[in-house]
């Protein structure tokens, strides 16, 4: 399975929050049908992380296990403490989300543009 797919439209539909998914949440979670299911092993890859690379690998009998690697700051997403105390965003929630997602519309517009 992957998460984060960085496909427009997708990214949202599959973003998994990888700092706070545990192995442990993962097996209490999934871990009585996976057992019941036909498979031996399991792959989770978050694609798009916060501000890790994850792969949660689940192998009957032990369950779910997480590899990382870090990334580097200029590829990691904004962190929620950044706009915890925005000004502007506390002061006019909907106003801001209006002006990102033009903002982001335009780069996106912009980059497939500059690929044509």
């Amino acid at each position: 399975m992957c998460a984060g797919v960085p496909e427009l439209g997708a990214v949202g539909a599959t973003l998994i929050m990888t700092p706070w998914l545990s192995p442990a949440l993962l097996d209490a979670e999934t871990q009585t049908n996976l057992t019941a299911s036909k498979y031996t092993r399991v792959f989770l890859h978050a694609i798009l992380g916060v501000e890790e690379k994850a792969l949660y690998e689940w192998c009957r009998g032990f369950g779910w296990s997480k590899s990382t690697g870090t990334l580097p700051p200029a590829e990691q997403a904004p962190d929620f403490w950044k706009y915890k105390d925005d000004p502007e965003l506390l002061r006019d929630p909907e106003g801001w989300c209006d002006r990102e997602v033009v903002r982001i519309l335009a780069e996106l517009r912009q980059g497939q543009g500059s690929s044509s």
